[in-house]
């Protein structure tokens, strides 16, 4: 029944409803998976499948149920900015509550918010007007005019704003380890519907945490203590700072340099790094233009690590100069990116191939256990919500050494 709710397959899931047995009655509506404490409902709901949805809420003493992290089936269709699984979930369960928070501190409410400011849609803000204009919502009624309203208007109070476009993750990137956990938050992305086409300053893709981040992060932490002991690393582009973060949690390094251009994503970044446990390697994050070398460090760097840099052909040639005016010789350059999919990547592992500086130690494509849920919870639907690319893409490993002059 479960699997027939997340995946649509309503005709399957209409007979497995309609059972009856001697003495048991009816299959359980309202039954939970061992894992997560998933119903059926919350997997229909999560993956927007409204007939499935019409079946489950048709059936005698379906009820609107938590599971094991707190979230209602709403919050999944708020998440994932659905309206039309929201307006029958409204309509079976008059009573609900759309500020009933999760084990985050997250109510459908603000998950509406975060899907509307990560991409202002017709559906997003029907969403968010509909849990606005319910009766539990009445008393935080946060935006007036809602017809027509624009993300412009949107009035929250900076408690429900920073729950409404932030997450705070836990990883667990080397289970070898256990324990040894990394706390990072992502942010919601301005201009999300259109990322990669605002200026390099105004790129505020760095706020979100990409899946190649995190196959980089498992892979440095993976590396043998020495490969990086007591030397001094620097991410490009980094973003939320995961492989950064992974050096910093899980080797010794003389110095750990998380780079960006976005002040946002680096505002998010030093958070990040305030994050970490003590005992770690130093870190420090600060703001690097490619195309300026005086926004360059003066030291040499002894290893660059890098994951998802490239989206665009243009933007090649800045980030080889960087590489080669970064470098100390026999620095080691760790890069991740998806095999397919991305303009320019290509140029740039052939630029580095061919361009005489660098010489190729490591390329093959990142081992299955490096692309699996690195939530410390192992929760899979959490991952499936936050990181589906983790399933849906191939990465390739990549390892490159200067060579001396």
């Amino acid at each position: 029944m479960l699997l027939c709710a997340r995946y649509g397959e309503d005709s399957d899931l209409l007979s497995l409803l309609s059972l009856s047995f001697p003495g048991n009655g009816s299959v359980p509506v309202n039954h939970r998976d061992a894992s997560s404490g998933n119903t059926a409902l919350h997997l229909a709901c999560a993956n927007n499948h409204p007939a499935a949805v019409r079946l489950l809420l048709g059936r005698p003493g379906a009820e609107h149920l938590p599971n094991g992290a707190g979230n209602y089936p709403l919050h999944w269709a708020a998440a994932n900015g659905l309206p039309e699984i929201a307006r029958l979930l409204l309509g079976a369960f008059p009573d609900l509550d759309v500020l009933a928070q999760n084990e985050f501190g997250k109510s459908c409410l603000t998950e509406a918010f975060s899907a509307n400011n990560a991409g202002e849609s017709k559906e997003n803000t029907e969403l968010l007007r509909m849990l606005l204009e319910h009766k539990s919502a009445e008393e935080e009624k946060i935006i007036t005019g809602i017809k027509g309203m624009t993300k412009e208007e949107v009035r929250v109070p900076e408690d429900m704003r920073e729950a409404a476009i932030s997450t705070t993750h836990v990883f667990e990137l080397k289970p070898d380890e256990p324990g040894s956990t990394l706390s990072v938050r992502e942010q919601v992305m301005q201009n999300a519907d259109s990322p990669f086409t605002t200026a390099s300053q105004d790129d505020t893709t760095g706020l979100a945490i990409w899946a190649a981040s995190l196959v980089c992060g498992r892979w440095l932490a993976s590396l043998p203590r020495e490969a990086l002991s007591g030397r001094t690393v620097l991410e490009l582009g980094a973003g939320c700072g995961v492989p950064a973060l992974a050096v910093a949690r899980h080797h010794a390094a003389k110095r750990v340099c998380a780079t960006d251009l976005n002040e946002d994503s680096l505002e998010n970044c030093r958070h990040n790094i305030g994050l970490l446990p003590p005992k770690c390697a130093k870190a420090e994050a600060f703001r690097m233009d490619w195309a300026d070398e005086a926004t360059w460090p003066e030291e040499k760097i002894d290893a660059i690590i890098g994951a998802d840099l490239v989206y665009t052909p243009e933007i090649v040639p800045l980030l080889t100069a960087a590489m080669d005016g970064l470098a100390a010789p026999g620095c080691d350059f760790y890069y991740v990116a998806p095999d397919a999919g991305r303009a320019g990547l290509a140029d740039f592992i052939a630029a580095v191939k061919e361009g005489g500086g660098w010489e190729v130690v490591e390329e093959r494509a990142a081992p299955e256990e490096m692309a699996g849920n690195p939530l410390a919870s192992g929760d899979d639907d959490l991952m499936i919500l936050h990181f589906n690319e983790l399933l849906e893409k191939r990465f390739v490993l990549y390892h490159f050494r200067k060579l001396a002059n």
